[in-house]
């Protein structure tokens, strides 16, 4: 059953507008989902401090809508292209990034991919040969030493996946060095991962976790966010975000790095999440 807790008062309620505001987030009702709206319902089931932390990283929060897509991809693909010039490239192939367990699955890469390849602006890349590949098959029946593969995604978590999906395209042929990853935004456990497997990536955004980053009251914030996740109830696994990663951000599907609270909904405890993963 929900926890019985009073509405939020007047002076949380002026503070959440104002991140809205300032975040140019919708606030109207029958916008988004009720997006606002179902901020406040989820705060009315925590504890006073509790949704003190909650405003708080609200105030850090990343929301980035489909109708960033194609400026954010650009922005980070002008800065592959720079990393390129004055080098031989036969080809670039742009391609989804999937781990090898999910080969044949549909990802939130594919949605990327799908939404740039009808309209990508080869104008304005006219000294390069760029091909636009679904999946890995036609990729590595291809590929030549001189093509680079752009693997996109719109956000990469712990960058598991991206380990994986470059040590697979190395088993069948491809070298590493001629790989690349191209992200909206990736967190920094991952960033660090990628580092440390010497694989190129490149983003727009660098995001730190919402909580054991912070510069003090570190202890403190962990106990709410454990006292909230008790109500919450997410599944196993997914505590402070898959791999702890303590996300931060919506991309057009809340990724499963945020924290639960976020977007994680339980018809018996907790039916109200401001980004939900499935459809309400």
């Amino acid at each position: 059953m929900l926890s019985k807790i009073k509405p939020i008062d007047n002076g949380r309620f002026l503070q959440l507008q104002a991140i809205f505001s300032e975040k140019m987030w919708p606030i109207i009702s029958g916008t988004e989902d009720r997006v606002f709206e179902d901020f406040c319902d989820m705060l009315s089931q925590l504890s006073e401090p509790q949704q003190d932390l909650m405003l708080q990283l609200t105030k850090k929060f990343l929301w980035i809508t489909e109708n960033d897509y194609r400026k954010l991809f650009y922005l980070v693909f002008n800065t592959f292209v720079r990393s390129i010039t004055n080098k031989e490239i036969a080809r670039i192939i742009i391609t989804p990034l999937v781990a090898p367990k999910d080969l044949g699955k549909i990802k939130s890469s594919h949605a990327l991919y799908y939404l740039l390849e009808p309209n990508f602006n080869r104008r304005n890349y006219s000294q390069y040969d760029i091909s636009f590949m679904s999946n890995y098959k036609p990729l590595l029946r291809s590929f030549r030493s001189g093509d680079v593969v752009c693997l996109i995604d719109d956000f990469i978590g712990t960058g598991t996946q991206v380990v994986e999906a470059v040590e697979y395209l190395e088993s069948a042929g491809v070298t590493r060095e001629n790989i690349s990853v191209l992200s909206f935004i990736i967190q920094n456990i991952g960033y660090n991962r990628c580092l440390e497997s010497k694989i190129a990536v490149f983003y727009e955004y660098l995001r730190e976790r919402g909580i054991s980053d912070c510069s003090d009251g570190i202890a403190e914030q962990i106990a709410l966010m454990e006292e909230i996740e008790q109500i919450v109830s997410p599944p196993s696994g997914y505590s402070f975000g898959k791999g702890r990663t303590e996300a931060l951000v919506k991309v057009v599907r809340t990724p499963n790095n945020t924290f639960p609270v976020f977007w994680y909904t339980n018809e018996d405890r907790f039916p109200i999440a401001p980004f939900p993963r499935r459809p309400r």
